[in-house]
This record gives C-alpha cells, sequence and structure tokens, in this order.
C-alpha cells in the first residue's frame, strides 16, 4: 500500500508566524508517495514549485532564529541515518547544519538548523539527494513526472542522477532586513547525450526497413537546470553546433561522405519530434551497401558542454541498405559484391579467379599484387568469371603474399569491400 512522504511547514509555526515574513519559506505543500518494495516517488512540478520560489528571500541568519530553519515532514518512517539531504552555497561547498529527526507514529519529521550564522544577502542551495535518501525499507528517492510532454523518469528506480536528485535555492535577508537578492544561476554540468539509436524516416514517418530512399535519425537531448528552481530538465542541444560537419553519413567500405540535401534538428520541447536529428541524403542511398552515421563530439549545449569532450569522433552505427526504394520504383538486379573463387600459380605469374565480371577500371597494379614485387597484369573472362593474371617483371617465379583489394568492382558498381590474400 502507497504511503504519503510530505514536506510542509510545521503545524505550530505556520499558527504563530504564517504573518510574519521571518517564518522560513522552505516548507512548500510537496506530496511524495511511497510504496512497499517501490522506490520513493516524487512530483516537484506540481507540489513545489510556485510555492517554495514566492518567498525564497526570506530565511534568516541566525541559527537561533527559527526563520533560518528547515522543516521537512515525511508521512513515511524514514532512515534517519542517511545523507541525502544537503544545504550549500551557490558554489558547492557544504553549509553545517545539525539534523534532528524525530520518529512517530509511523511518520518523520527533519529539522534542519545552521551551527554558525549564514551570510546576509546570500544565495543557499537545499539539496535533495536520491541515492542517499530512503524509509527505512531501503527504497531510494525517484522522481517521476510529467511537466513536459513526455514522462521524465518512469523507469521506477530510485535514487539515479540526475533524475532523482532535486533542490531549492534561497537567499538570506539583507542585514537591514529587507529581501535577499534571489537565487544565483548554478553550474550546468550535464552535457547531450543520445536518446536513441538509429532509425529511419520515410516522408518524416519511422520506418522498420532501411529502403534505399529512407532519411536517418536519431534523438540527441541534454539535462539543463531549470532556472527558477534550479531542477534539472531535458532540453535540446545547440542547434548550431548540429551541422553537416558535425553529423554526417559515409559510405562504409569506401569512407565517401555522402553529399547530404539537409541536416535538421529539432529542439522545441513541444514538439513531437523534439530531439530528432535527421540526416536527408541528396539521392537515393545504393542498394544493399554499408553506411555509417558519424557524430562527432563537437555537438554541445548551450554553454559549450560537448557531446563527447576527449575524443573527436563521439559516436559511430552502421547499418545496411535493402535492394529498392520503398515503392519498389527503384530495384537492383545485382546487390551482391565480388569475391574471389580461387589463385592459381605457376612458376612467372599467379591468377586469381573472381566469382563475376568485374569493373577493368578497377583491377590495376595496386588493387591486384604480388607484395615485394613488380609486375605486369593481364585480364581474360571466361563464363562471366574475371582471371586477372599477375607476371613477375624480371620472370622470376612467384613467392610471397600475393592480394586482391577491397577495390575492385563488379559491372554493376558493387564494391568487393574486403581485401583477400594467398601465400605462394
Amino acid at each position: 500500500m502507497k504511503k504519503l512522504l510530505l514536506i510542509s511547514a510545521v503545524i505550530a509555526l505556520l499558527i504563530v508566524g504564517c504573518a510574519n515574513k521571518d517564518i522560513n519559506p522552505l516548507s512548500p505543500a510537496t506530496s511524495i508517495t511511497g510504496a512497499d518494495g517501490n522506490p520513493v516517488e516524487f512530483d516537484p512540478w506540481n507540489d513545489i514549485t510556485g510555492q517554495l520560489m514566492e518567498e525564497a528571500d526570506s530565511v534568516g541568519v541566525d541559527p537561533e532564529d527559527e526563520a533560518s530553519w528547515i522543516y521537512i515532514h515525511f508521512e513515511d518512517v524514514m532512515d534517519i541515518t542517511s545523507t541525502g539531504v544537503k544545504v550549500e552555497e551557490a558554489d558547492g561547498d557544504p553549509v553545517a547544519y545539525t539534523m534532528e529527526w524525530t520518529v512517530s507514529g509511523g511518520q518523520t519529521d527533519l529539522l534542519l538548523k545552521p551551527e554558525d550564522n549564514l551570510d546576509y544577502n546570500t544565495t543557499y542551495y537545499l539539496r535533495i539527494i536520491g541515492a542517499e535518501l530512503s524509509d527505512i525499507r531501503g527504497n531510494l528517492l525517484d522522481q517521476d513526472f510529467d511537466w513536459f510532454w513526455w514522462v521524465f523518469d518512469p523507469d521506477g528506480v530510485g535514487g539515479e542522477t540526475p533524475d532523482d536528485d532535486f533542490g531549492y535555492p534561497f537567499a538570506t535577508f539583507k542585514s537591514d532586513g529587507s529581501d535577499g537578492d534571489g537565487p544565483v544561476n548554478l553550474d550546468d554540468v550535464y552535457g547531450p547525450w543520445l536518446s536513441s539509436g538509429i532509425y529511419f524516416l520515410l516522408s518524416g514517418t519511422p520506418t522498420g526497413y532501411i529502403w534505399t530512399d529512407v532519411d536517418i535519425a536519431i534523438d540527441i537531448r541534454n539535462y539543463s537546470l531549470r532556472k527558477s528552481d534550479t531542477t534539472w530538465v531535458v532540453v535540446g542541444a545547440d542547434e548550431s553546433t548540429i551541422d553537416a560537419t558535425t553529423a554526417m553519413l559515409l559510405e562504409t567500405n569506401s569512407g565517401e561522405v555522402v553529399e547530404l540535401s539537409d541536416v535538421d534538428y529539432d529542439d522545441d520541447t513541444t514538439s513531437t519530434e523534439f530531439s530528432r536529428l535527421v540526416l536527408k541524403p541528396n539521392a537515393n542511398l545504393k542498394p544493399g551497401t554499408t553506411y555509417t552515421l558519424r557524430l562527432l563530439g563537437a555537438i554541445a549545449d548551450d554553454v559549450g558542454i560537448k557531446l563527447d569532450e576527449g575524443n573527436y569522433v563521439a559516436y559511430e552505427e552502421d547499418f545496411t541498405t535493402r535492394c529498392c526504394t520503398h515503392d519498389s520504383s527503384e530495384i537492383a538486379d545485382d546487390i551482391e559484391p565480388p569475391y574471389v573463387v580461387g589463385w592459381y600459380a605457376l612458376n612467372s605469374h599467379f591468377e586469381v579467379e573472381f566469382s563475376e565480371i568485374l569493373d577493368p577500371a578497377t583491377i590495376t597494379l595496386s588493387t591486384v599484387y604480388l607484395s615485394g614485387e613488380t609486375g605486369v597484369l593481364s585480364v581474360r573472362t571466361e563464363a562471366g568469371h574475371t582471371f586477372v593474371r599477375f607476371t613477375t617483371s624480371d620472370g622470376s617465379s612467384v613467392s610471397g603474399w600475393a592480394y586482391a583489394t577491397a577495390e575492385l568492382k563488379d559491372l554493376a558498381g558493387n564494391r568487393k569491400g574486403s581485401t583477400s590474400s594467398h601465400w605462394f
């Protein structure tokens, strides 16, 4: 049965001082639910943000002043050894608070008091860390909310960073008793990340088949700090860092870059295509051909954190096309690459036999050769197979490694794709 975990103001203080601005406002009406065997769940968008931030600059500085205390109430029995509630300065330095836990009637109260005077007119940060806060059953804090059109963390796994971490900035009074300055912006420490593998589109609609006329897509998202309450939100990457120089398509075997008509990225969080990166080839892809989607580490978020800070290439994924377009308007009769059938040697020459007729323009001394030897080539065709003969220039006997390289092609343009070798 689910229990309610509630962060709220101490009732006695509300009665005594609800009209007194010196009462610490860090007491939002916030519901957190938990269940036996499941992580505690939390919904900050619906339950915390607005009420807390209305008076986030009404915190006192004197440890004896109740206006400097922070109250948290849990309608559950919490593990009072938990270390997941902290107060920090804006730069992340810890601020010493005593933690007074009270467990009674299946509920838990936590009272935090500063050990020393806080600074006037200063922003502090109350941080609650999901991986370090649990009830006595060991259920860790788990955020699960839908303040955009998608569910943010629906996996039911508590204690993940940053998914299950949240916190609130607050500012102390000025020394003359007036409000402190508003909360400062903390550092964004998370860079872009891939939220999907590669997938394919026909006129913008996903398809399960890799036709030769598909567009290529992958999703890139980013965590960012929401300025109002410093909770982590999902946003897009910096669109200006995504173009044909950082997101590209290559023919895998040859390494040739595919010409693109467009590289499109949607960073609108309200769009059903939010975070989608689409590469649109300028012409249909080749049938039966392997391609590589390559993303460079230079893709970044709006504060300059890269997709991969340490590597030039951040991500690569291969795929192989089918033999035709989605409507079969273009069908390839031959999509099979040529291969070596056999190697034969006699004194000063060797021959290599291929499975089909090769494009003679691709048969050169750099594609068929004997290692360390100069020679001449001759070509003949028998029964639909190409035979290439290599004869040593000085008439010496063939000895060593012979090679037929990946650049050889058949008459349909299918590239051999791998290098074959034989020892004579």
